[in-house]
């Protein structure tokens, strides 16, 4: 830990998505045979994978999350809290029907 890194904005869901990417490419039976086809068909085949850092929540990559945005694997939202050196969650939303109809 480097006491002096920025542990506010962007820095603690980027590490969680780091760690999600890791925990669906783990999956794969020969790493040494992960290309960009074979990537993209891992995350397609992704369902209800429990978020790090995610209080329960999963994420599903087979474009069902979002129709307008395939992309998008979860409509998972939080609203967390930093405060004496830790981050607590205050509570998860799932934003999908909210934005089901924006394009």
């Amino acid at each position: 830990y480097q006491p002096t890194a920025n542990i506010g904005s962007f820095a603690p869901s980027s590490f969680a998505t780091i760690m999600n990417l890791y925990r669906v490419m783990s999956t794969v039976a020969d790493p040494a045979s992960l290309d960009a086809r074979s990537i993209t068909a891992t995350l397609r085949d992704t369902r209800n994978t429990p978020l790090f850092m995610g209080g329960g929540k999963t994420f599903t990559c087979d474009g069902s999350a979002f129709a307008s945005s395939p992309s998008i694997c979860t409509g998972a939202s939080f609203l967390t809290r930093y405060a004496n050196g830790t981050y607590q969650l205050v509570e998860s939303y799932d934003t999908s029907a909210l934005l089901s109809g924006i394009s």
